[in-house]
Parts: C-alpha cells; sequence; structure tokens
C-alpha cells in the first residue's frame, strides 16, 4: 500500500514497545488518525521534534481499510512548539488546542477549516502575537464548525430582545443567550456582561475578522473564559481544566498573593 503524504499537527504521543510511538494526529486530508510510528525513537525517517506534540509536521501515512493504527512511514518537522521557551498561560492554550481538537474533532472526518484555524493559532502563540484573542476565537472556530453555533441576537428560549445593558447568561444546552426572565436549563450556566456578549458576537461570526482589531478588558476576558468553559464541558460533557487555570485571576486576588509571598 502506497503512502499518502498530508500535513499534521500532532496532538498526542505515547510510547510503544521498545522503540515505536502510537500517535494522535488531526490532518489536512483525513482528520484525525491514530497512527503506529516503528522505529520512531531511532530511526532517521523521523525528523528530530517532528513526532512532539503540537509540532506541525509533514506526515507520510499508509491507512488500513479495517480500523486498526495506521502506519507513519516519514515525518519532517515544519513547524516546532516549545511550550519550555514560552509564558505559561501562552503554552497552556497550545496544549488546550490539543485538548479540544481530541474532544470535538472525529475520527477519520476532515475538517479543512478547522485544520486551518488550528495552525493558525499555535502559530499565533509561538510567535508571541496576541495568543489570547486567538485562543478564544479559535474555541468558537472549533464549536461554530462542529454545528454548535449560538444564538446570540435574541434569547434562546423566548425569542425576546435581550437587553443592552446589565447580566445575561449564557445556557450551552439552551443554545445561546437567555434574558432576565428566562432561567437556564442546567448548572452548567455563565453569567455575562452585556459587553461580552458583544464580544461573543465577533467572536463567532466566522465568515468575517473583524475580531481581529478587539481590544478586550481584563474582566471580560475573564468573562470570555468562564463562558467558554461552560460551552466546552456542556458539549465535551466533561470539565476541561485547563481553561480554569487560564483564566486570570482578579487584580486584587493577585495583588494579594503577591504580598504574601
Amino acid at each position: 500500500m502506497k503512502g499518502q503524504a498530508t500535513e499534521a499537527i500532532v496532538l498526542r504521543c505515547s510510547e510503544f514497545r521498545e522503540s515505536s510511538l502510537v500517535v494522535q494526529l488531526f490532518t489536512r486530508e483525513f482528520g484525525r488518525v491514530a497512527g503506529l510510528a516503528r522505529g520512531a525513537r531511532r530511526l532517521k525517517q523521523y525528523r528530530a521534534g517532528a513526532l512532539d506534540q503540537l509540532c506541525v509536521s509533514r506526515i507520510v501515512l499508509r491507512r488500513r481499510s479495517s480500523r486498526g493504527l495506521a502506519l507513519i512511514d516519514e515525518a519532517r518537522l515544519l513547524q516546532p512548539f516549545e511550550p519550555l521557551t514560552l509564558p505559561y498561560r501562552a503554552a497552556l492554550a497550545g496544549f488546550l488546542v490539543a485538548r479540544l481538537l481530541l474532544d470535538f474533532v472525529r475520527e477519520g472526518l476532515p475538517q479543512a477549516d478547522v485544520f486551518r484555524a488550528a495552525v493558525d493559532t499555535l502559530a499565533t502563540i509561538r510567535s508571541g502575537g496576541n495568543w489570547e484573542l486567538r485562543a478564544h476565537r479559535f474555541v468558537w472556530e472549533l464549536i461554530v464548525y462542529s454545528g454548535y453555533g449560538p444564538r446570540l441576537d435574541r434569547c434562546a428560549r423566548c425569542n425576546r430582545p435581550l437587553p443592552r445593558s446589565g447580566r445575561l447568561r449564557f445556557c450551552p444546552l439552551a443554545g445561546g443567550l437567555l434574558c432576565p426572565s428566562c432561567p437556564p436549563l442546567s448548572r452548567v450556566a455563565a453569567s455575562l456582561s452585556a459587553g461580552t456578549a458583544k464580544l461573543l458576537g465577533h467572536l463567532t461570526d466566522v465568515t468575517t475578522t473583524t475580531w481581529q482589531s478587539l481590544r478586550v478588558q481584563e474582566r471580560l476576558n475573564r468573562e470570555l473564559w468562564r463562558v467558554e468553559a461552560a460551552v466546552v464541558r456542556a458539549l465535551a460533557e466533561q470539565p476541561v481544566h485547563v481553561m480554569t487555570l487560564l483564566a486570570p485571576p482578579p487584580a486584587r486576588q493577585r495583588n494579594r498573593v503577591a504580598t504574601t509571598a
């Protein structure tokens, strides 16, 4: 069987026997693929770092007709990801990308839009750009491309217009924002301001690039992470603890920790 070349993000890698690796890949052409790299820890056709977590590599795959592991014949590094050289929270954002892709991307289902978004997010994190805004955008791109786009223009339950000020609630199980009169359908709901709701409108619109010019205040940034954590927890049916670590604590709490230290 002839191998097929594709670009891939390495999502997870584990040792297998004495010299091989079992690798979870998210590929451009084939979606998520589990592969076996025989002798990867000693053979030269696996270039150094090409199978490290969150690297983007060119992979040569031999896919089997059954549900077994594909065979990885060759791996060449295209874009490295070195978490130890990055700020702590930026590195966490990279690991969040891998975790979300493992949770949301189905095996064998190509999703070119999600692949492009993931590669761009990792590149932004690696380059030291506005990685936090890019991570917020990636969360919503993944959710929207997976078919769970939220309703933000009117109440998701009663269809009434939403107030332009005050507090709102985002309920993932209801499918979006709720007006003050409608209770959430479960405890997995997050309170947010009207300003954060406006930010969500830009972040969830995958047809425009207006999100790139956003300036997110620290308070709204914390609310965004809480809303996103609630959505991911509801859709993935389990909490993603790295999202809790990414939410920055209030300024008073940070100052208290610094003083006592």
